[in-house]
């Protein structure tokens, strides 16, 4: 089982159900959410990604874009 693990904590995740899994991190910039947590997580699960540079109105274009296409790139 995958393990993450960060500053004293861990996080444990297996899998279920009949498809992939699908992950879109939008990582935090904050003590609470920081953004290696998200990013490292994107790294380690399969199929999860990362949306970077999101967290502000001039990036709105691009998270867009990239939210569109991810979920185009995974709909059933």
């Amino acid at each position: 089982m995958p393990i993450l693990q960060r500053d004293g904590a861990e996080i444990h995740y297996e899998e279920y159900g009949l498809r992939d899994l699908i992950l879109l991190f939008a990582p935090g910039d904050d003590t609470p959410h920081p953004a290696v947590v998200g990013q490292e997580l994107a790294a380690i699960l399969p199929g999860a990604e990362c949306l970077n540079d999101w967290k502000s109105p001039a990036h709105i274009d691009t998270q867009r874009e990239q939210v569109v296409a991810f979920l185009k790139r995974h709909a059933p």
